[in-house]
């Protein structure tokens, strides 16, 4: 640092040079950061095998779930030929006097 304070040509390009080397290394840095990162991916963790059992029951319980719904669907249908015409829910009106004010 001495010799490139005490040259002032050496000065022009010494400190892009630094800047140069600092962004190399940092390029470098998180190009080996990332392949340590995908080498790491492919390792088993030990948590690895009770996620896979759980999203099995999981799986095998929405399936139970589906199919249980259905047969349900299937055995109203059966006993119920006719469908009802249900009158369509009305919306809540507030009390006079509440706090919510009424839309209509």
């Amino acid at each position: 640092l001495a010799v490139v304070n005490s040259i002032t040509s050496a000065q022009e390009w010494y400190y892009p040079l630094r800047l140069l080397e600092r962004r190399a290394r940092e390029h470098l840095g998180a190009r080996l950061g990332s392949a340590d990162g995908a080498s790491r991916a492919g390792e088993e963790h030990p948590s690895d095998a009770g996620i896979q059992a759980w999203n099995f029951r999981r799986r095998a319980a929405m399936e139970a779930a589906s199919s249980i719904r259905r047969q349900h669907q299937e055995f109203r249908a059966a006993f119920d030929p006719l469908p009802v015409d249900r009158p369509s829910p009305t919306r809540r009106r507030s009390r006079p006097g509440s706090a919510v004010a009424s839309s209509t």
